[in-house]
């Protein structure tokens, strides 16, 4: 009886455990700064997807799926791409997506070119004691797209999986990142992040 109990009990812990992000996202001490603007312009319930503003009114996205303002002031991002935005979707997943003019990033980065950019990524992720579980290269359209296993900027501790498309177009520098996810509930994280950066 005491064993069948274990069993179930086991079986139950599993399945609790199960499918859940690595991710532990970390409350900011400190709440001031936030200014409350809104960067969703609109929900499209037919086509399912959100358009949102990246920088400007001019700068505007469609995303899949429903998405919402990350909640600046109550949790600490982890800033894999600077000057942009965050969202976050349905089921928590955090998604930092910037589009660069290539002078601009060139300032902020040092890098102008994509192909340059991406390729010292891997020395990057490295030097933040990450690892790369794998690579997608498109050559024609333009991106590279890492899977990395990498620890929280604010817990160490926590190794968390997230996604990193990098890619130019339009005289144009692609960073689009997602992070917070559960690989059973939403296994086409890589394919979300091409078809992001194809159809803007």
């Amino acid at each position: 009886m005491n064993k069948s109990l274990l069993f179930i009990f086991l079986i139950m812990n599993a399945g609790f455990c199960f499918g859940q992000s690595d991710y532990v996202p970390t409350e900011k001490k400190d709440k001031a700064g936030y200014n409350g603007k809104t960067n969703i312009n609109a929900f499209d319930s037919i086509s399912n997807f959100t358009e949102v503003k990246l920088y400007s009114d001019k700068q505007n996205i469609k995303l899949q799926g429903k998405w919402y303002d990350f909640h600046y002031a109550k949790y600490e991002r982890e800033n894999f791409v600077s000057h942009c935005p965050l969202f976050v979707d349905e089921n928590d997943a955090v998604l930092e997506i910037g589009i660069f003019d290539k002078k601009f990033h060139s300032v902020f980065t040092g890098y102008y070119d994509y192909k340059d950019f991406s390729g010292d990524y891997p020395r990057t992720i490295k030097k933040a004691k990450g690892e790369i579980i794998s690579t997608q290269i498109d050559k024609e359209k333009n991106f590279k797209l890492f899977k990395i296993k990498i620890p929280s900027k604010f817990n160490k501790e926590v190794i968390f999986t997230s996604y990193h498309l990098i890619g130019e177009k339009n005289n144009a520098i692609y960073r689009i990142v997602i992070y917070n996810i559960d690989e059973t509930n939403f296994e086409n994280f890589d394919k979300f992040l091409i078809d992001t950066f194809n159809n803007n």
